[in-house]
């Protein structure tokens, strides 16, 4: 009995590590500056994919060498040492984003993220529409776009996109306020910022919006949730902690 105990002692105290571990994941969005009321500090987001793409949004900043727009590109980060690289593929939003001062490290603390003493809070909520949302292949961008939606809890919606072969829209991002049912899928959404055209939830806003697991649909056109995955260092925790609990199994049995 007294083996039992100390086993699920090392178990129940295993699990913060293991979890803290997973919240160090550099994948999803990264929100910053007053998304609700936006100042000249300027607000946007970072939203970093597993495959190795990223996005980048902002607006109402009053640095006169960006504009509102985005920028997507490629990236590595290194979990250990916070080292980052980052190369450009398209930008429409001048000198904001990371390009062209792309920053040597980012680190990660909980659902905090640092960026040179810039600081960028997880996306996170309770609600299933919060979070990440790509469509098209964002490594590849081909004729049928390529892009991201991030809902926040607060009710503010942003959207880039590019590489869309439709004449009527251009490579930018969308900012507004949306409302969502649960229950039902109804949406609405109000556009205030828009650098796409007729690209994005502006001007036909989806009546509804339906999500199962995480998969999203939007009148038949589906978009996949950006989650985040645990880094490599997560993996041998959750290793660890399977080997210790066999092993306190296995002299119970022989106990």
């Amino acid at each position: 009995m007294k083996l039992l105990s100390r086993c699920l002692l090392l178990v129940i105290f295993s699990l913060p590590a293991t979890s803290k571990l997973h919240g160090q994941a550099i994948v999803g969005a990264w929100s910053f500056g007053n998304t609700a009321s936006p100042d000249a500090d300027g607000t946007g987001l970072l939203v970093f994919l597993a495959n190795g793409a990223y996005f980048h949004l902002e607006s109402e900043n009053t640095d006169p060498n960006g504009m509102n727009g985005m920028e997507r590109g490629t990236y590595t980060w290194h979990a250990g040492t916070g080292a980052f690289t980052a190369t450009n593929a398209m930008d429409t939003n001048g000198q904001w984003g990371l390009n062209p001062d792309t920053p040597t490290t980012i680190t990660i603390s909980g659902d905090t993220m640092d960026i040179d003493g810039f600081s960028l809070s997880r996306v996170t909520g309770a609600s299933p529409i919060v979070g990440a949302w790509t469509f098209g292949n964002t490594l590849t961008p081909g004729s049928t776009g390529t892009g991201v939606v991030v809902f926040l809890a607060n009710n503010v919606y942003f959207h880039a996109e590019s590489e869309n072969s439709d004449p009527n829209g251009m490579n930018g991002m969308e900012r507004g306020t949306y409302t969502w049912n649960l229950m039902t899928g109804a949406f609405t959404a109000a556009n205030a910022v828009d650098t796409n055209g007729q690209w994005g939830l502006n001007p036909d806003t989806p009546p509804t919006i339906t999500i199962s697991g995480d998969t999203m649909d939007i009148e038949g056109f589906g978009l996949s949730r950006v989650s985040a995955v645990p880094e490599p260092s997560t993996y041998a925790a959750c290793a660890g902690l399977a080997v210790l609990s066999l092993a306190c199994w296995r002299r119970r049995r022989k106990a």
